[in-house]
């Protein structure tokens, strides 16, 4: 279970890939990096990337950042595909929570790498090992999500799953073969929908966790229901903290084109707060 500490409330995202030439900074190095970040305020450390789940060596790593002072949630994002066989793993090693990418969980529609049943598999094996909540990102898609919109929904009324409807950003949309479909447009299907924390005083809280997510859930819901909307004129703001690259680029976030190379200096730890210092402004 997480403890949230109002004073470590910053980010840290980490993309971690086991591509040709692998991450430019060793697990020792990263620890390194995240140390100085706890240190200047981050308590949340995602790590990413094309699949987290096949970095080699992940159970050490969860271990070792979940153990840094400061440090009170680790959390990895994953296309679902292994998810099942290390679930309950990486839960002990001290993983909080998931975020499965799963744009559609109809059989006839699924065109994702591997079965759609390893993601199915996956949600129930995180499920199981009490990495809650676990979140579903469904990239919204014209003519291919619109009829999977209240599935998803239905989901939050009997699990403690975060169902979160993320836009297409205008280059997504331009590499894409589906037209962009907005939160905006979701959220008027869904009246009946409340904020997903609120105060005594009945009025809307924000929580650090939930990033860059707007966060409702119907009355008496288990679940909730989340929306990232990329093209929103805050969005960059809300999601800029301290993103670290496979390549080892220290930046506020992985669209930033300036940054700081830690390979060089990644063993100085001196050096490397002074770095982030910088990216902090």
């Amino acid at each position: 279970m997480s403890n949230f500490n109002e004073s470590f409330n910053k980010k840290i995202r980490i993309e971690l890939s086991e591509q040709k030439g692998g991450v430019a900074l060793s697990p020792a190095q990263i620890k390194n990096a995240v140390e100085a970040a706890a240190k200047a305020g981050a308590g949340i450390v995602k790590l990413v990337g094309q699949d987290p789940v096949r970095y080699s060596g992940l159970k050490a790593l969860v271990k070792d950042i979940k153990r840094t002072e400061g440090i009170f949630e680790v959390s990895l994002t994953t296309d679902g595909h292994g998810l099942g066989d290390a679930a309950k793993g990486l839960a002990a090693a001290g993983l909080d929570r998931v975020n499965i990418n799963v744009d559609t969980l109809k059989y006839s529609k699924y065109t994702g790498g591997g079965e759609l049943d390893d993601i199915v598999t996956a949600i129930n094996a995180a499920t199981d090992a009490g990495l809650k909540p676990v979140k579903l990102n469904i990239l919204l898609k014209k003519d291919y999500s619109e009829d999977e919109i209240m599935d998803f929904v239905q989901l939050t009324l009997q699990h403690q799953y975060e169902i979160r409807f993320i836009e297409m950003a205008e280059e997504e949309e331009a590499e894409s073969e589906y037209e962009a479909l907005l939160c905006a447009d979701v959220k008027k299907r869904l009246p009946a929908l409340r904020p997903g924390l609120m105060g005594d005083d009945g009025k809307a809280l924000s929580d650090p966790r939930d990033g860059t997510a707007d966060v409702y859930k119907y009355p008496g819901a288990l679940g909730k229901i989340c929306f990232i909307e990329k093209r929103a004129a805050d969005f960059a703001q809300r999601c800029a903290d301290l993103y670290i690259s496979a390549a080892g680029v220290l930046k506020r976030d992985e669209k930033d084109e300036n940054g700081i190379n830690l390979k060089p200096i990644a063993d100085d730890k001196e050096k490397l707060a002074a770095a982030i210092r910088e990216i902090l402004g």
